[in-house]
């Protein structure tokens, strides 16, 4: 066999297969053929020997062009794109990509989940490819249907780590990570999160590298029915999520503030001791932290800040929180130490993804088209020293 004319006759049935329903012709120059006519004498023999095989068999036809030395192949018709097909020992597009779909079942999918399916069937027929998934992605898509029907309706207070869903759902640990990226481009679209990372959609849908309990300081007392605990303990307390879903107020807390990375956790809430609630949200918050800090604000009647970088991810956190906390009441996150007078320069992408984050809230608008227009203002929180809100702001929280 000769492996040039396997591979002219694929090209040629790939073009078929995306001409299905249409009367156009569907050829292959010779002039498209790399080095045909080619010198070799065997090489030429072989190619030929098999063309006409394919041809003796039915699914192509062959038009020669005579000239001086002889007769010399002017271009390669197809004739019947299934029977091509079946010569090279390959599933027809159309054929393959109906028993792909035939095989998932969508039983207990979300209608939006059936919509999806329906768009990437009508892709992969016409050969494209659809949140990073070609016909070729064809095994993966079973268990893209059951992470994406379990995620859509996993309660909003249980959090994954990837090992752990994917040993409990896909029966192999390692799958979680394997499906990330496409099944972080379909909750991108369907939940508006354009611009967002893929860690942070993850960690939005619950899903974590590793589950770790919340750490949170302050004047509480959590329940999971069963026991009681507290957090108003030097430094802070590591709570599982289950002792999350009930609380109350040992005393009034005099703020709220959540911070984004762990360095600037652990230094607060070493040496500041002031009666607020302080909670590490371990960069973006997880959707069931979320649920908890929607609680926690909207019964604190307290003010309620937010300390993280100011590049753009750590507004976006701001701004998620922003929302939650809006969600339920009137209530204003307030920047806490992020109002830097100096910094490194924001680049191009930086400024413009900055821009796309507004409206947050008053203050936060306010602070980000001073960042932006002073172009500079970059800084890590970690570089800065803790220090808290209580003394140095004297803003009310809800409007």
């Amino acid at each position: 066999m000769s492996e040039m004319a396997r591979k002219v006759l694929l090209e040629l049935l790939n073009k078929g297969e995306l001409q299905i329903g249409r009367s156009r012709d569907v050829t292959l120059p010779a002039s498209r053929i790399p080095n045909y006519p080619f010198e070799d004498a065997h090489v030429s023999r072989d190619f030929h020997a098999f063309i006409k095989l394919a041809a003796d068999a039915g699914p192509i036809a062959l038009e020669w062009k005579r000239h001086y030395e002889g007769v010399e192949l002017l271009r390669v018709r197809l004739l019947d794109p299934p029977a091509l097909a079946s010569f090279l020992e390959r599933d027809f597009l159309p054929d393959r990509v109906a028993n792909i779909f035939s095989d998932i079942d969508t039983s207990n999918a979300p209608t939006w989940v059936c919509g999806v399916l329906e768009q990437l069937r009508q892709k992969w027929l016409t050969g494209k490819s659809m949140y990073g998934l070609s016909v070729d992605d064809a095994d993966k898509l079973h268990d893209i249907v059951t992470t994406v029907t379990v995620l859509d309706n996993l309660p909003a207070d249980v959090t994954f780590d990837y090992r752990q869903f994917g040993a409990r759902y896909l029966g192999n640990s390692k799958r979680t990570r394997e499906l990330a990226a496409p099944v972080t481009a379909l909750f991108r679209e369907k939940l508006n999160l354009q611009g967002m990372r893929e860690k942070d959609i993850l960690r939005q849908l619950n899903l974590v590298p590793l589950s770790h309990p919340v750490l949170i300081h302050g004047p509480l007392e959590l329940t999971n029915g069963r026991k009681i605990i507290t957090t108003d303990i030097q430094p802070y307390l590591g709570v599982p999520s289950e002792f999350l879903a009930e609380f109350n107020y040992i005393r009034l807390a005099q703020y709220v503030l959540s911070i984004e990375n762990l360095s600037s956790f652990n230094e607060y809430t070493e040496n500041i001791h002031d009666g607020g609630v302080v909670i590490y949200t371990g960069g973006f918050p997880t959707r069931s932290l979320q649920v908890f800090y929607q609680r926690l604000v909207s019964t604190a009647n307290t003010p309620v800040y937010h300390w993280g970088d100011t590049d753009p991810h750590g507004f976006l956190i701001l701004k998620k929180l922003q929302e939650v906390a809006r969600d339920i009441a009137s209530i204003s996150v307030i920047p806490h130490l992020m109002d830097a007078t100096d910094g490194d320069a924001y680049s191009d992408n930086q400024l413009s993804t900055l821009k796309r984050l507004l409206p947050i809230n008053p203050l936060v608008d306010a602070l980000i088209r001073t960042l932006i227009e002073k172009r500079t203002g970059l800084v890590e929180q970690e570089s800065i020293p803790a220090s808290s809100p209580f003394h140095s702001h004297d803003i009310r929280c809800r409007s």
